[in-house]
């Protein structure tokens, strides 16, 4: 594993491997012991960009520091001065462990296709343990998608805690929209659109069962080999024929493919559940059967290196 880099190491970027809507991912090598590590660079004058690393920083290294099992093991930070690779302009960089066998999505893209159930379910219980740990803490990840899941050498690692927050540092409030109701609180959300749950995608809340909620959708992804369709708002439907008028809610669009078991049908029922307090918790996820019907061995068929 990288050491940290240090500000008198010398060490270069490989290149980009991968760009996200905040920050671009480099493949960097430490040229004094030339063991490959991550720098997540961010413009040092760009606020959205830079608040995003400071998140991520203040997950990584608050009070309760993040145990390294299920996330990249944080190697440091520095502030870069007229960084050629971004243009020549003052950069932040967060420096993490680098996962060589990619995410699950690259995984997915390398097959070309959708993943077999039993390799969904050891994913899937993978990223529940991740998460017990990290609601355990009062944390919310925030943007759960297989994109955000890495292949670790004995088990999947959650990455990107950019989007992530610390639940008892309470909501930052937006004004109200035009022609919404002006008493309703609003809340500034993060996430991805099409796995951020119905009350984030509506800023009402965002909390552990939001997590819960993309768990679902990356199950999705992963059974489909596709992009969940973009959740549909909830509360304020602008159709009232698209609401379902037992629930008062719109009805999901959300589903498996045919072959997959009825226990991964209802694990995932489980997580979509519309409203946050019908959803269970990681850990009550964990005792779900769809878990006892199929063999769990990590790793999987397909989780070989990036060449």
């Amino acid at each position: 594993m990288a050491a940290p880099p240090k500000r008198d190491t010398r060490w270069v970027r490989n290149g980009p491997i991968n760009l996200g809507s905040f920050s671009t991912i480099f493949l960097c090598t430490n040229l004094e012991n030339n063991k490959k590590f991550v720098a997540k660079t961010v413009m040092a004058h760009d606020l959205e960009q830079r608040t995003s690393i400071e998140v991520e920083r203040r997950l990584y290294k608050g009070p309760q520091p993040i145990d390294y099992h299920y996330f990249p093991k944080y190697l440091g930070f520095n502030l870069e001065k007229q960084c050629r690779e971004m243009g020549n302009v003052d950069v932040c960089n967060l420096f993490l462990e680098w996962v060589p066998r990619g995410s699950i999505l690259q995984m997915m893209e390398r097959q070309k296709g959708n993943l077999k159930e039993g390799i969904c379910a050891v994913f899937c219980r993978d990223i529940l343990k991740a998460l017990v740990y990290l609601h355990g803490q009062g944390k919310v990840h925030g943007d759960i998608k297989a994109s955000n899941i890495l292949l670790g050498m004995e088990n999947l690692k959650l990455c990107d805690l950019g989007s992530g927050k610390v639940v008892a540092d309470g909501d930052v409030l937006l004004p109200p929209k035009r022609g919404w109701d002006p008493l309703r609180k609003r809340i500034y959300t993060t996430g991805t659109d099409g796995w951020r749950a119905p009350e984030v995608a509506d800023e009402i809340e965002q909390l552990p069962p939001s997590d819960i909620y993309s768990v679902g959708c990356t199950l999705v992804e992963m059974a489909t080999g596709a992009p969940p369709q973009k959740v549909p708002r909830i509360y304020f439907a602008e159709n009232p024929a698209d609401v379902d008028p037992e629930t008062g809610y719109r009805r999901a669009s959300l589903d498996l493919p045919c072959e997959f078991s009825d226990p991964c049908r209802q694990f995932m029922e489980a997580c979509l559940a519309q409203h946050p307090k019908d959803r269970p918790t990681a850990a009550e996820l964990l005792e779900h059967p769809w878990f006892k019907s199929i063999p769990l061995v990590y790793p999987v068929p397909g989780t070989q290196p990036q060449k």
